[in-house]
């Protein structure tokens, strides 16, 4: 399976929400909370930065204090460059990716633009998914088995 084929299952498929470097924290913490979501791509501009977790988010608080969400700039907490996949990748790379560096989204890049973002969320449902198809059909396999053998 490749991040392809999760792509092709996802709900949100194409949502990305995004904000700007020089934006406040505050506006970053009401999209994600407007559109449910843990993470928002961070542009300077129309180049993409990186993503902005709550995280980062809570990381950020934590040290400047709680009414600094209004105070702090998206581009002061993001972290730039960070890891990204590619359509083509498969699930074993991104599954090692997330799991081994604690990275619940990953930024999906084609042609150096960032075309949709995958949830840790994503990847385990798609999995699921695969594991259940590949359980239905051994089963019925194994019930077509013949019973007479010579």
């Amino acid at each position: 399976m490749k991040v392809k084929d999760i792509l092709a299952t996802k709900k949100r498929r194409g949502q990305i929400l995004r904000v700007q470097v020089v934006d406040q924290v505050a506006q970053a913490v009401q999209i994600m909370v407007e559109h449910d979501t843990g993470s928002v791509a961070v542009y300077e501009d129309d180049s993409f930065i990186g993503m902005l977790t709550f995280r980062e988010v809570l990381i950020a608080i934590h040290k400047e204090g709680f009414s600094s969400a209004e105070k702090i700039a998206c581009g002061d907490v993001v972290e730039r460059g960070g890891h990204c996949t590619t359509p083509e990748d498969s699930v074993d790379q991104i599954r090692n990716i997330m799991t081994s560096q604690h990275v619940r989204y990953l930024p999906v890049v084609q042609d150096g633009h960032l075309t949709d973002v995958i949830s840790f969320y994503d990847v385990a449902r798609s999995v699921a998914k695969a594991v259940d198809f590949e359980n239905r059909m051994l089963k019925e396999y194994i019930s077509d088995w013949p019973t007479d053998r010579e």
